[in-house]
Formats: structure tokens, C-alpha cells, sequence
């Protein structure tokens, strides 16, 4: 099971105000936005069965091969590409009182767009079945509800392999994403790292070395924290 699994949840997705998202890009983080055209029963609803997929570790439009996916080539077998992509996942039935909606989950590849410090990073995201509308700039856009970026340079680790062939890896991530409105990072962990060496002294129960796989989620604030360290990862 993935390492969140073994990380206390510190609030639920019920306790999220049902108008407002729990995770806002950081692009946006200072955008003011208006969803009242979305339902409060609605709204809260699809995070609760988005919330609930992604949990579950299958979801029911997801390609082979997720977290990336399965091509083929022309003749007659197919490969692993890390090339983007998107998705669509049915979360809501089509009924008298309202239509069928669909989430989107999107994978972008490294090198697709750079981070400030230059890391590469295979990125997840899911965008709720709604568009939301800008009260001051009179645009629509998506709002991610949950992501997770995972450094490139894990992916040359055995847990990159583990993240390849299982999708629970992803997803169960992803869920805590939406559960707590964090951005979760995973990364190898350094003893050389200021940040790392912080982060570690708030959770002194949580052992780790120099190659760890680290889970940190950053909050809306900017405030970074080791949520937990891969399990196969950790010292005896």
C-alpha cells in the first residue's frame, strides 16, 4: 500500500466548506472565483465520489497502464509512453433533477513545463466535473481539486518501478490531494537539504535517510510538510 496510507488524515473532505474547492492552484491562489452555479449538494457530492474513486485505486476510464499509459505501435503490440494525456471518469448518473458529469484527470510529462528550481516532474491533476467563473475577470477556467508531482529522478528508483505498475500509488495520493488541499511532492530525500533537515525535525518520528522516497504536501499558505516516507524505504 502506498505510504499515505499510513499518514492520519487531519480533516475530511465533508469538513470542506461546500462552496469552495479544497485545492486551488498556487497560479491562482490569490483569484477570486464564483461557483455559485454549481449546487452546494452537487458540489459536495462529486468531491465526496471523486474522493471515493480515487481512494478505491481503480477507476472505471483509466487507461492501461495507468499512471501513464499503453500505445500501440502499428504492428500488433504496444508499449509504455510518458507522453500527456487526459482522461474523462464518470462521478455523477444522469437523473431527473440533474444531468451525468464527468471529472478529468490529466497527466503532463516532464520537461513540459520546468519548475522555479529547475526540477522535472511527472504531474497528475484532477478537474471537477464544473468549470469555475472568475468574478472579476469574467473568464471561465478549470480548477484542479487535487495534484501530485512526483520528481523525475524517483522514477530511476525501485519505488518509480512500484509507481509504474501499480496505480494505487497515484491515485491514493491524489485522494489526499482533494481530502486535505495540499500539493503533494514526491521526492528523494537528502540529509544535505536545509529544507529536508527541517521538515524531518517537526516529524521526528518519521525515520529517513539520505534516498528515502518523501512524501510533502504544501498547503495554500506556502507551509511545506513530511507527511510520511515510503515504506519500503524506511530503515528497520
Amino acid at each position: 500500500m502506498p505510504c499515505l496510507r499510513y499518514f492520519p488524515y487531519e480533516r475530511s473532505v465533508w469538513d470542506t466548506p461546500a462552496n469552495s474547492y479544497s485545492y486551488i492552484p498556487y497560479s491562482y491562489a490569490s483569484s477570486y472565483y464564483d461557483s455559485s452555479r454549481v449546487s452546494a449538494d452537487d458540489h459536495l457530492e462529486d468531491k465526496v465520489r471523486l474522493r471515493s474513486r480515487l481512494d478505491s485505486g481503480v477507476l472505471s476510464n483509466m487507461p492501461a497502464g495507468f499512471p501513464f499509459r499503453y500505445v500501440f505501435n502499428g504492428q500488433g503490440s504496444a508499449y509504455i509512453s510518458y507522453d500527456s494525456y487526459e482522461f474523462k471518469e464518470d462521478i455523477r448518473a444522469s437523473t431527473s433533477r440533474r444531468s451525468s458529469a464527468a471529472a478529468s484527470i490529466s497527466y503532463t510529462s516532464p520537461g513540459h513545463k520546468k519548475s522555479r528550481n529547475n526540477v522535472n516532474y511527472h504531474t497528475w491533476k484532477v478537474y471537477p466535473p464544473t468549470s469555475e467563473c472568475f468574478k472579476y475577470t469574467r473568464t471561465c477556467d478549470r480548477i484542479a481539486v487535487a495534484q501530485v508531482q512526483v520528481d523525475e529522478a524517483v522514477m530511476r528508483t525501485p519505488f518509480g518501478s512500484r509507481i509504474t505498475d501499480d496505480p494505487r500509488v497515484i491515485l491514493q495520493a491524489l485522494a489526499i490531494s482533494l481530502e486535505l488541499g495540499i500539493l503533494i511532492t514526491i521526492e528523494i530525500g537528502s540529509l544535505s537539504s536545509k529544507t529536508h533537515q527541517t521538515l524531518g525535525r517537526l516529524k521526528p518520528h518519521l525515520s529517513w535517510s539520505s534516498g528515502s522516497i518523501l512524501y510533502i504536501g504544501r498547503h495554500h499558505s506556502g507551509k511545506k510538510e513530511l507527511l510520511c516516507v515510503a515504506p519500503e524505504h524506511r530503515k528497520s
